[in-house]
């Protein structure tokens, strides 16, 4: 799993991806990367379009993959990694319930 390092995922949903890799070794007990899950849920957490849509990037492109791919992968780095990441810790607190409740949707 860490041979896939080398690659560099699209600036888009494809960041949870490497995360979630990292998250597997975290997982196993094995070294992890933190940034890259950091990085993933920072990049996410501005790409939220709001009423539970991400765009996927950081132009606005809502698609309708975010309630089967997007919202799990979130939820399970969350549950992986949350005390162990400070940005996941701070995306779960903050992110999370703040967005929901107050940030305007874009989609109508």
């Amino acid at each position: 799993m860490r041979a896939t390092r080398k690659l560099l995922p699209g600036f888009n949903n494809w960041l949870l991806f490497s995360a979630m890799i990292e998250a597997g070794l975290f997982a196993l007990g094995e070294p992890w990367d933190r940034m890259r899950v950091d990085y993933a849920l920072r990049e996410m957490a501005t790409w939220y379009l709001g009423d539970g849509v991400y765009g996927d990037g950081p132009e606005f492109h809502q698609d309708y993959y975010d309630s089967f791919v997007m919202h799990p992968f979130l939820l399970a780095l969350i549950d992986a990694v949350a005390g162990r990441s400070r940005r996941g810790a701070q995306w779960l607190r903050r992110s999370v319930s703040a967005r929901c409740a107050t940030r305007p949707s874009r989609s109508g």
